[in-house]
């Protein structure tokens, strides 16, 4: 495959009562947001969504590396502060398809996943540059994995960095890419290690409700 693939990555609580359990008729700790006609996804009620003035400087400040940074059409904080955990979600331009990836991974994908990593690869670098700017860096490699988010193939990248606050535990980060044609989804989701139990169940539920149009 020639074209680039990626481009510039509920706790249940069982209530018993003398032998029978009370369940919830609805879930009531999460909101369901639609985000650029395309993605929809729930997210904890509590978290603090972001503006769009702290999503700008998010992206103005990873900018100062020089590269290159989009603004995420949806960003939001664990709660409560320092977050454990951020979700956020980005549609960019693409132009490759559902078939186009599943064509490449039925014909060769073993190939398809080493191109894969090296675009990872590649953009760890950059992520890296930019995080440095922040305070922040890459701790080791990143792995390639292909998901399905919302019946959708995805790419996905897992990779550690630091918190940028010195004593706090490191971050794991999952980007996926998904893409869609003329345009790409990107939804990340990460989570403090030393919360880990908590908020990685949180995220896996945020993931799982995903569906894309």
């Amino acid at each position: 495959m020639k074209t680039r693939l990626l481009i510039p990555i509920a706790i249940v609580i069982a209530i018993v009562f003398s032998g029978f359990a009370s369940t919830l008729a609805q879930q009531t700790n999460y909101q369901r947001v639609v985000v650029g006609n395309r993605v929809s996804l729930a997210i904890p009620n509590h978290w603090r969504v972001l503006n769009e003035d702290d999503r700008r400087n998010l992206a103005a400040a990873a900018e100062t590396s020089g590269a290159p940074a989009h603004v995420a059409a949806l960003a939001v904080n664990a709660t409560p502060a320092p977050t454990g955990a951020m979700i956020r979600v980005s549609i960019l331009p693409d132009d490759l398809t559902q078939s186009d990836v599943r064509d490449a991974l039925k014909r060769d994908r073993a190939g398809t996943m080493r191109q894969v990593a090296a675009e990872m690869d590649e953009q760890l670098l950059l992520m890296d540059a930019q995080l440095n700017q922040q305070g922040m860096n890459i701790l080791g490699k990143a792995s390639a994995t292909i998901d399905s988010i919302g019946g959708q193939v995805a790419f996905a990248m897992t990779y550690r960095r630091t918190s940028g606050t010195a004593g706090e535990s490191p971050f794991t980060v999952t980007q996926f890419h998904i893409p869609l044609g003329a345009t790409k989804v990107l939804i990340t989701l990460s989570f403090r290690e030393s919360t880990a139990l908590v908020y990685s169940l949180i995220l896996e539920h945020v993931k799982k409700s995903i569906t894309i149009n």
